[in-house]
């Protein structure tokens, strides 16, 4: 028997395009999505979870033939409408300024293509510039790989970077990481950094943590006209003892290494 599979002719893409045109003349939608502001994108529930299987679940839940509703009040309308287009396009306009949003979005829906296709957009435009915001995002929803690239941005820029309120608010692990690199700076410019680090700690909690920073420091590679000038001076644990013994110590290496 005879048997032969035929295609139409309208391209997927076309197809594609052509659902969203449908969704954007509001041809009997059944999902509402409420943004910012009680503004409201309207789309359809088969289509948006077909894209976002994580949706399922909470759409499966509507009686058939009645209206679902999703809030997603903190996202802008012009993120939400990128994103639904997504649903029905598989495509979207990634800018700087939108990337970051709808990287939270996609990370939210559970879209791994989405969140990849966003990473691949970002980090090689990060700069000092918007390396604060990307860090502090990454930090929220947990994306490893845009906190490396972080990393890899400060470290490359650690000269500018050493001075700034984003190094001012980083949590311990992600300090130590940090010092943990091959930073292009001297062990007194570490130094140096860890006092301000410790300094930016108004709760003093971090004074705590002094031992396990300069751990970090090679002492060997301190001068000593650098440590007289730290006993001499005040810093904001020149009272702590462990300090005092690392200071000790270098000194004393220094002295008797240049007999």
């Amino acid at each position: 028997m005879s048997q032969e599979i035929v295609y139409d002719d309208v391209s997927p893409a076309d197809f594609c395009k052509r659902l969203n045109f449908l969704r954007s003349s509001k041809f009997q939608p059944d999902l509402v999505i409420h943004g910012r502001q009680d503004a409201t994108v309207v789309a359809h529930q088969l289509i948006m979870a077909s894209r976002f299987p994580y949706l399922e679940k909470q759409l499966v839940k509507t009686k058939n033939g009645s209206v679902a509703k999703l809030a997603w009040s903190k996202y802008p309308t012009c993120v939400i409408e990128s994103i639904v287009s997504f649903a029905y396009t598989g495509s979207i306009l990634l800018t700087i300024s939108n990337v970051l949003p709808v990287l939270v979005m996609a990370k939210a829906l559970q879209s791994e293509s989405l969140v990849n296709s966003c990473l691949r957009f970002l980090i090689p435009k990060l700069t000092m510039e918007n390396v604060r915001t990307a860090w502090k995002l990454a930090e929220q929803i947990e994306i490893s790989k845009l906190k490396d690239a972080c990393f890899d941005c400060m470290e490359a820029n650690i000269t500018a970077f050493i001075n700034t309120p984003m190094l001012k608010g980083m949590k311990f692990e992600s300090f130590v990481h940090l010092l943990q690199r091959k930073l292009n700076v001297s062990e007194e410019d570490k130094f140096d950094t860890i006092t301000y680090w410790v300094e930016a700690d108004a709760s003093s909690k971090r004074f705590n943590k002094v031992s396990d920073v300069l751990e970090l420091i090679s002492q060997d590679h301190l001068s000593l006209g650098f440590i007289v000038n730290m006993f001499a001076s005040v810093t904001p644990f020149n009272n702590d003892a462990n300090t005092k013994e690392l200071l000790k110590e270098a000194s004393q290496w220094y002295t008797s290494t240049s007999r």
